[in-house]
């Protein structure tokens, strides 16, 4: 014997979660390589989306849309500052505050990115049909509230 212990039973709904994960991580390969030449990781891309489609955040609005600490958004604004892609300016009504701005090199550098990431979730699901598509968005509105209230109950225990 190994020492180690075998799961003999895996959970209901293992190798759906299996494939969900394998699924996202062969799509986050695929969207990395394609940004590469753009000088930007996914995380720099997702930032700069998030800009784009709400320009004027703060830091903290920010790492709440896309679920980050406020930390781990910092170094990203940093070296999306240092390539001239946004830029951080001071919050007219709260001094205290910076709001983030996309540059027009950053709104250059957007409509590439996001026209790559096009081309990975049409290749993702141009093979599903209009009702696969909304079963697909239900499931996952389904799950996403399911895992949204465990994270509640865990940051009231806390």
């Amino acid at each position: 014997m190994s020492g180690q212990s075998e799961i003999s039973e895996l959970p209901r709904g293992y190798d759906a979660w299996v494939g969900v994960v394998r699924n996202y991580q062969k799509c986050f390969r695929l969207l990395s390589r394609l940004l590469e030449p753009l000088g930007l990781s996914v995380a720099q891309h997702e930032v700069l989306q998030t800009i784009g489609r709400r320009q004027g955040l703060t830091q903290q609005e920010l790492a709440d849309r896309l679920l980050l600490v406020k930390s781990n958004v910092s170094g990203l604004l940093q070296r999306l500052e240092a390539q001239r892609l946004v830029s951080r300016e001071p919050d007219p009504a709260d001094a205290r505050s910076k709001r983030i701005l996309l540059t027009p090199k950053g709104q250059r550098v957007l409509l590439r990115s996001a026209a790559l990431q096009a081309r990975v979730v049409e290749a993702m699901m141009g093979s599903l049909d209009d009702r696969e598509l909304a079963l697909n968005s239900e499931f996952n509105r389904r799950v996403g509230d399911v895992l949204d209230a465990r994270l509640r109950l865990l940051d009231g225990a806390g």
